[in-house]
């Protein structure tokens, strides 16, 4: 299968093509499949026709850049269809090319992980000491690590720990917990390399929050969810933005 030269979307998922009904009540298709019903998430209208005119273009391609693990990648609507032939998990962590994980990129993200996995355990326990509470991280798939109950003086504490080692790491909360990432990984580092590699016409990203911001501004042009958080923070007036979805 040829994919070069094609007008490529890049896009996240979560609350920017699809989202639960708990955030935004409008949605009639469903797009991903888990047991909870009250995590299932649902396109609206609005979404389903503007992705199915990127799917039956023959001169398009869309390429999920997404946080979701392989697991939960695996749950979606697209993989369930063979939708998608390239996508990226795990804040572009991973990429995958006719679901076989692309290798030299791979490498790539695993040259830094063991060091940036060994530096967040360190610091975690130094945590630990200094607020006299045990954390509960979570190691994802060995890219990055999640913490839940936090309050805000944790969160400012282990930003400032997270900030002054010699690793660089990205913070990024969501609800109820915190992603501690090496910036290694990066939606942005994964574009950039998918966009090396296929050649594209010119590039659209589509995304709705502040860990998109960096991939989307890589783009020729740039779509936001009118949910998500930078819908607060980006001029509705900026000229690289084509229009906002719901």
């Amino acid at each position: 299968m040829d994919l070069k030269n094609r007008v490529i979307y890049f896009s996240d998922l979560d609350d920017t093509l699809f989202q639960t009904k708990r955030k935004l009540d409008k949605g009639i298709f469903q797009a991903t499949h888990t047991d909870n019903p009250e995590k299932v998430s649902y396109y609206t209208k609005e979404q389903k026709e503007f992705l199915n005119h990127i799917l039956h273009d023959p001169n398009s391609l869309i390429i999920p850049i997404t946080a979701r693990t392989k697991d939960q990648y695996q749950r979606t609507q697209l993989f369930k269809e063979n939708l998608t032939p390239i996508y990226a998990n795990y804040y572009g962590g991973s990429i995958y090319v006719e679901h076989k994980l692309l290798e030299n990129y791979n490498k790539i993200i695993r040259q830094g992980l063991n060091n940036a996995q060994e530096e967040t355990l360190i610091l975690i326990s130094r945590a630990e000491k200094y607020l006299k509470k045990s954390i509960q991280s979570i190691n994802v798939d060995g890219y990055y690590y999640v913490i839940e109950g936090l309050t805000k003086d944790d969160l400012l504490y282990i930003q400032q720990l997270f900030s002054e080692t010699d690793i660089d790491f990205d913070i990024y909360q969501n609800e109820k917990n915190i992603t501690i990432l090496p910036s290694l990984i990066n939606k942005k580092q994964a574009v950039k390399f998918l966009c090396n590699l296929l050649e594209p016409k010119f590039t659209i990203g589509i995304g709705d929050s502040i860990s998109d911001l960096e991939f989307l501004n890589f783009c020729d042009f740039k779509i936001i969810s009118k949910i998500g958080e930078l819908n607060k923070i980006i001029n509705a007036e900026d000229t690289s933005i084509l229009y906002k979805i719901i």
